[in-house]
Formats: structure tokens, sequence, C-alpha cells
């Protein structure tokens, strides 16, 4: 059976061991309603979008903070604000939480601003590798 907009998502007659097919969504990525839902910020109406940014190189032994530009307007920034962390190896991945005894999430008018804990996990040897990303900043927001 030829699958299409009014298959994708649905089980396609015998097919029943096939999983639900994902779509793709349109050329801007955007996953059509009828696929997943939408979220809708309450304040405004708007549709609920998440921005994903590489931390980029971060030697978190030697350097306590390090700065990534987020490129959004700071207004439209939504809670929440999530860092995924993952180690020298990639073998293991923390959530970095704001406010813990880790470190500590900054959120600016342009910047994203993570600092570590003196003697925290990340103070180790285990993060203290360069050229290649050290995690990830999740930023949900709104147009």
């Amino acid at each position: 059976m030829k699958k299409n907009a009014d298959t994708l998502g649905k089980r396609v007659p015998n097919e029943s061991s096939a999983p639900y097919a994902i779509p793709a969504g349109d050329v801007n990525g955007k996953l059509p309603n009828w696929c997943c839902g939408s979220l809708i910020d309450q304040g405004g109406g708007s549709d609920i979008k998440i921005k994903i940014i590489d931390i980029g190189d971060w030697d978190m032994d030697a350097t306590v903070s390090v700065t990534i530009a987020h490129g959004l307007t700071f207004a439209n920034i939504r809670p929440p604000v999530s860092v995924l962390i993952r180690n020298d190896i990639n073998t293991t991945r923390y959530e970095f939480v704001a406010n813990t005894l880790a470190g500590y999430i900054y959120l600016g008018a342009t910047n994203v601003i993570l600092v570590r804990t003196a003697g925290s996990i990340f103070d180790s040897v285990d993060y203290d590798s360069t050229s290649f990303n050290r995690g990830w900043i999740s930023l949900t927001y709104v147009e």
C-alpha cells in the first residue's frame, strides 16, 4: 500500500507488525497537526518550538563557565531550559540542572551562560577533553 499523507501516522492494513510511520515534516521541519498535535502558548496563542544548540568545546575541569549565543528574541523564550552534558568518552550523559551543586544556567538577552561548580562531578578529568561537542542546550520559545 502506498504511504502518503492519509496513511502516515496510522497502521497500514495487512502490516500488523509495521510500526507507526513518523512523518518528516514539511520543508521548514514543521510536522502536520494531524500527526502529533501541536503545543500552543496559552499566553499568546503561538506555536511552541524548541531550539537545540551545541555547547561546543568546553574543558569543564579547567574552565568554570562557557557562553553560547542563543540567537532568539529574549521575550519569546519560555520554560523549560535544559542542558545535557556528556563525558569525554561519550558513555554518560548528565542533565545539567540549574541551581544545584553541579552548576548554574544563566539565560540572558543574547547568551546562555553555563557555570559549573568547583568540586562538582564536572570539575574532573572525565570532562576535560576538547575538540568535540560537550553537549546540548534546549530552549523552548515562540515566534
